[in-house]
């Protein structure tokens, strides 16, 4: 009898049970400034074949309620905003890409894209798309184990000091090139008019789309190509909206559409009217569950950056600046760190790991200091 070492056995188990898509494939992509970059892309077709036909995760304790995983529609007519599928974007959405088709069978994908790091430096950093089928109900959006890593944006820009001639738009166009490796392969799949396979023994035809890609507002700003830095005219990425009128309770935003996204590319000046990068955007022809704003109506807005680091400390910065003004004292600040250790300690009490974690090392009235934790 042979035994067989483990590089031996992994490649016997592989063709065995034929899991030759787990692997990705390694694509060198030309950069700007010259180089080239090693992206490891996965099969998208193939990871989404292997989750609809897995017994494990296509169970129907797994799926939202009140869903028909078939047609997309409720089973019982509902008004009440529950799971994904009754969203005011998904009935349109399911009727521009299965229509009244009774093999289609609808697939929108819930994506995430932001970049993660593996060492404290940020050097071995990366970007993960990763993504999961809308028709799971959320516990089991939220189990990592029905996670599919479609590829992997290495840090472009490691071991590139100031000294690289390249502008934000060429890096942002080395990014978008890699992305595009994935991208094409859903673009390619719509345009195909889906793919055959077996999904809890009937035979549909899979139709794809992207519903929405969550991340930080820095990651969506590149998706989009929206500016970053400096002072854009406008300072969010999906409307019009003055950055005087950001403190408008009730904003009247002026969304920009795909159509006007897509006539500002035939002029010269014109994505710049509209603070975008002139880069060829690896999700313009991308398949989207907004029909109308297409990639800017896919990339919601996220409270972690808002609120977390940006408007709390700010309202703290007014409250210690109320406490200390001109007729108020030293003791009065004191006396307002001490509140705020009281209820830190008393927080920490309610779990037994300690969640959420929380700082108390230089108080709640030093704003130069404070970051999420406090």
């Amino acid at each position: 009898m042979q035994i067989l070492s483990r590089k031996q056995l992994v490649q016997l188990l592989t063709k065995y049970y034929q899991l030759n898509f787990l692997k990705p494939t390694l694509h060198s992509v030309p950069l700007t400034d010259g180089s080239v970059a090693t992206v490891p892309i996965f099969d998208v077709k193939a990871l989404l074949i292997a989750f609809l036909n897995d017994p494990l995760r296509m169970r129907q304790e797994n799926f939202a309620s009140n869903y028909d995983i078939f047609t997309g529609k409720a089973k019982l007519p509902t008004s009440t905003l529950d799971e994904i599928h009754t969203g005011s974007l998904w009935e349109q959405a399911r009727q521009k890409y299965c229509g009244d088709d009774p093999d289609a069978f609808p697939l929108a994908l819930v994506c995430f894209y932001d970049k993660t790091n593996t060492d404290v430096f940020g050097s071995l950093s990366c970007a993960p798309f990763i993504c999961t089928p809308s028709f799971l109900n959320k516990d089991c959006r939220n189990d990592d184990s029905n996670y599919m890593v479609l590829g992997y944006i290495p840090n472009l820009g490691y071991g590139k000091g100031k000294a690289k001639k390249q502008t934000a738009e060429m890096k942002l166009q080395d990014e978008h090139n890699c992305l595009s490796l994935i991208t094409n392969q859903i673009i390619k799949i719509h345009e195909e008019g889906g793919f055959w396979t077996e999904v809890m023994g009937r035979c549909v035809c899979v139709k794809l789309w992207i519903h929405f890609i969550a991340g930080d507002t820095s990651g969506h700003n590149n998706l989009v190509g929206h500016m970053n830095g400096g002072w854009p005219k406008f300072i969010y990425q999906d409307c019009r909206c003055l950055f005087d009128d950001l403190s408008s309770p009730i904003p009247m935003c002026s969304l920009i559409t795909s159509e006007e996204l897509k006539q500002a590319r035939l002029t010269e000046d014109g994505l710049t009217n509209l603070c975008k990068k002139n880069i060829s955007n690896a999700f313009e022809n991308v398949p989207f569950g907004d029909l109308k704003y297409g990639l800017l109506g896919s990339v919601p807005a996220e409270m972690l950056h808002v609120s977390g680091t940006g408007l709390l400390k700010h309202m703290f910065g007014c409250l210690d600046n109320l406490i200390g003004g001109p007729n108020s004292n030293k003791k009065d600040k004191e006396s307002f760190d001490d509140l705020h250790r009281c209820l830190v300690r008393d927080a920490e009490q309610q779990s037994e790991r300690d969640f959420p974690r929380m700082s108390i090392r230089n108080g709640i009235t030093d704003g130069t200091k404070m970051c999420r934790s406090e």
